[in-house]
């Protein structure tokens, strides 16, 4: 079977932000080659100078300052930092720094246990995206997961939730840095055209409400008011299932997900649930 690999990529947000080619991948399938441990030189011959996993340290990798610059920024908002960080840790997740013409600008490859982020975006963007990517890391170590055992439209269902909640999280993630005094990342959250409005909605709730879990709430719906952003999503998130299917060789399945699946999708870092399986937006068929 051809390896397929499993990319979380903050895709439309990086065409966004830097011009030029991107790999268009909302991806979220299962594969097999979890199963032993990952040989990150599949994904570089150099990643040990490019990539840094907590507590193996090589001290002659020259990325290790970028990377740890990108963490500091995260850590001046503790609480979320540490949850996600944490996670990260707990799973070995490498940070890499990808360097290549033809490589994503931000993404989470499953297959290979590794978050990258391009080497010349500005560090508000390296700290976006890793915010982004995080929230996808403990998505799916909480088991939001794609598989072909669910039906296709299902599948765009569950890439529509887990893009919505990470998009949230990370407004209400550049909110608390800007309230401690560092605006830098929220500033540039409404430089990206494409989005801005899910981060105005946010803001525009919690100024009124001072209530994170309805502003984060909030944030989730305004995701699917856009047009544009559940097409890209949808041709993407199918366009990878039908190839999993190729891969595969499966039968296409068409059972949906479990009644209760989406409950525990939005329980914040704090261990609130900002209920995002009430709304209407995450039960309708795409």
């Amino acid at each position: 079977m051809t390896r397929v690999k499993i990319i979380f990529i903050l895709f439309i947000l990086l065409l966004i932000i830097i011009p030029g080619n991107a790999k268009a991948s909302a991806n979220l399938f299962n594969c097999d080659d979890n199963e032993n441990t990952p040989d990150l030189s599949t994904w570089h011959h150099q990643y040990k100078d490019r990539c840094y996993i907590e507590g193996s340290i090589n001290p002659e990798n020259e990325n290790i300052e970028t990377i740890e610059s990108i963490l500091s920024e995260m850590r001046k908002e503790p609480v979320l930092a540490s949850f996600l960080l944490d996670k990260a840790k707990q799973l070995s997740i490498a940070f890499c720094i990808e360097y290549r013409a033809d490589g994503c600008r931000g993404y989470f490859d499953y297959g290979l246990n590794l978050l990258a982020v391009r080497k010349k975006l500005d560090l508000p963007t390296k700290v976006i995206i890793f915010i982004h990517e995080l929230r996808h890391v403990d998505q799916l170590s909480r088991g939001f997961k794609s598989s072909l055992d669910y039906d296709a439209n299902e599948i765009i269902r569950l890439t529509y939730a887990i893009e919505a909640d990470a998009n949230a999280v990370l407004a209400l993630y550049a909110w608390r840095l800007n309230k401690n005094g560092f605006p830098q990342v929220w500033d540039k959250l409404f430089e990206l055209s494409r989005y801005s409005d899910i981060y105005e909605a946010f803001r525009d709730s919690i100024v009124t409400t001072d209530d994170e879990l309805l502003a984060s709430k909030n944030a989730f719906i305004q995701w699917y008011k856009s047009e544009w952003r559940t097409t890209e999503y949808y041709r993407n998130s199918l366009g990878g299932y039908l190839d999993m299917l190729d891969d595969t060789k499966l039968i296409q399945k068409y059972d949906l997900l479990p009644k209760n699946y989406f409950n525990n999708l939005c329980i914040l870092p704090s261990g609130k649930n900002y209920n995002c399986h009430l709304t209407q937006e995450i039960k309708m068929k795409p």
